[in-house]
Formats: structure tokens, C-alpha cells, sequence
């Protein structure tokens, strides 16, 4: 995996956190919310894995917020470590 790859997920991972945890979800509330597993929220937000794009989407809509807007806090972390 790329450096910049693995960033990515990593920040990506933080950014679910932080919006899970200010709406006051679980990872088994939001895993249940997008018909997923705990632990495969937990490693998104660890970094681990990448999500899908249709994970997005849906990680997205459980967390109350544009998937675009999503994609644009991530891509915005990334320009700010550079």
C-alpha cells in the first residue's frame, strides 16, 4: 500500500470517528445503520481498511452528511499534511 494510500485511510478513518462520535453513535449503532459489521467500522476508522464507494455512501447518509462533503473533508486533511 502507498504512503499517500494509506493516508488516506487513515484519515478517512478519523473523520468517521469524529462524525460518529459527535452524533453520539456506537460503532455497533452505526455498523447496524449501514447493515455492516462493528468490526469493519472499526478498522475504517483505524486506518486498516479502505471503504468501498458504496460504503461511503452509506457511512455518508447514516452520519448525516453529502458524500461529497465527505470526500472534501478528507481531500482537505490530506492538503493541510502536505
Amino acid at each position: 500500500m502507498s504512503k499517500e494510500k494509506n493516508q488516506s485511510a487513515v484519515i478517512f478513518g478519523k473523520i468517521i470517528k469524529n462524525l460518529r462520535l459527535e452524533r453520539e453513535l456506537t460503532q455497533n449503532n452505526l455498523a447496524d445503520m449501514i447493515n455492516s459489521e462493528r468490526s469493519h467500522i472499526s478498522d475504517i476508522e483505524r486506518g486498516i481498511k479502505s471503504p468501498s464507494l458504496p460504503m461511503i455512501f452509506r457511512l455518508a447518509k447514516a452520519l448525516q452528511i453529502a458524500s461529497g462533503e465527505l470526500v472534501q473533508l478528507v481531500d482537505d486533511e490530506l492538503n493541510q499534511s502536505k
